[in-house]
């Protein structure tokens, strides 16, 4: 019985290391994007409408990229 729960102890200690790194890949990438955007842009967006519409497109690039991360893992572990 102890051993099962020693097992189980790793086995979930495993996974919130996956999990952990997972998200910091996923940080480090959307962190890329918005370097690499904000570096490309010659002008500072002034108006509302401007920073909304920049602030949606790296939200969606991030959500892209998450799908795409975990299409990845899934074809990797299966």
């Amino acid at each position: 019985m102890l051993l099962v729960k020693r097992k189980e102890q790793k086995d979930e200690k495993k996974l919130r290391l996956k999990t952990f790194r997972k998200n910091i890949i996923q940080l480090v990438i959307f962190l890329g994007i918005v370097t690499v955007l904000s570096s490309s842009q010659k002008y500072i967006p002034y108006t509302r409408q401007e920073i909304i519409v920049q602030d949606i497109v790296l939200f969606l690039l991030y959500l892209v990229l998450s799908i795409v991360i975990d299409i990845i893992n899934e074809k990797k572990q299966g």
